[in-house]
């Protein structure tokens, strides 16, 4: 029985506007792969995702290894803006669910993101806990930072549900027994919801 939904925000319930801007600002230099392979791979944001570095030093490091033509300053304005804020509805849908179930977050998530999201909603009074990579120092798909979100919600992982929009993430967390969907956006969120009994 379900007892907890453990969400992963950016592609599920958030907006993020992905590597766009970051091809914008390098000006043609690099490719939509090229971009995605540096954001899913480089230590730089790895490090700045388990809240290892500041933004000043993560925006430094970008700009030197991506050769961008921008400031430290204008960049991280910029970087801001990649956080767009929660899809319509996703607001209404945790309130509804924190009725019945332990709502929860489970994301790699930086604290410059964090904070725009913070400003932007009230999406963080929304879940009854937020476990975040540069709070936690760890980055999903690491067992450790499953383990350590099932440990604090004091519950067994057949009781917690995940949703995650990478595939790599939701295989993790079925290895450790949680019942994982991948999904994207509200439409499939509340489409898994629903053929799990959960909603609607």
């Amino acid at each position: 029985m379900i007892k907890a939904i453990l969400f992963d925000l950016g592609g599920v319930l958030v907006h993020f506007a992905g590597v766009g801007p970051m091809l914008e600002l390098s000006g043609g230099k690099l490719s939509e792969k090229e971009a995605w392979d540096f954001w899913w791979n480089s230590e730089v944001v790895q490090a700045f995702e388990k809240g290892k570095i500041s933004p000043e030093v993560f925006a430094a490091d970008v700009i030197k290894a991506l050769r961008l033509d921008v400031t430290v300053e204008y960049f991280l304005n910029d970087f801001a803006r990649w956080e767009k804020g929660p899809y319509p509805g996703a607001l209404a849908l945790l309130e509804g669910l924190k009725e019945q179930y332990t709502v929860a977050c489970l994301t790699n998530n930086n604290v410059v993101h964090w904070e725009t999201l913070r400003s932007k909603s009230e999406i963080g009074s929304k879940f009854h806990r937020c476990f975040i990579s540069f709070e936690t120092g760890m980055l999903k798909p690491a067992p450790e930072f499953y383990l350590y979100a099932i440990h604090e919600l004091k519950m067994e992982p057949g009781e917690i549900l995940f949703l995650d929009d990478s595939l790599k993430n939701v295989e993790a967390a079925l290895g450790l027994g949680l019942r994982a969907f991948n999904v994207r956006g509200i439409g499939e969120v509340k489409r898994v919801l629903k053929e799990e009994n959960i909603y609607g």
